[in-house]
């Protein structure tokens, strides 16, 4: 149960399963460009479990990460969804 590597560069969006909703959730990673690395989606599992996306960001990649995304948790329920920056 492995989604792959996703290719993330400037102007893509990631799309995955919402297992809550049962639909396609997206998100937007536009202001973040460069991205060294994107490893595989990890712990794909649904309902109580969640999925896991890793991101390796520069400094100021995790700095335009936190403008964007500064009112929401790094673990969003929103998007039934996991997100760990790394460095």
């Amino acid at each position: 149960n492995n989604l792959g590597e996703v290719d993330v560069s400037a102007n893509t969006k990631l799309t995955w399963l919402n297992c809550s909703h049962n639909n396609l959730a997206e998100l937007d990673i536009t202001a973040i460009t460069g991205l060294t690395e994107m490893n595989d989606f990890t712990n794909l599992k649904c309902g109580a479990q969640i999925y896991e996306l890793t991101l390796k960001l520069t400094e100021s990649q995790e700095a335009m990460w936190n403008s964007k995304w500064k009112d929401a948790p790094v673990q969003s329920d929103n998007f039934g969804v996991t997100l760990k920056v790394i460095k």
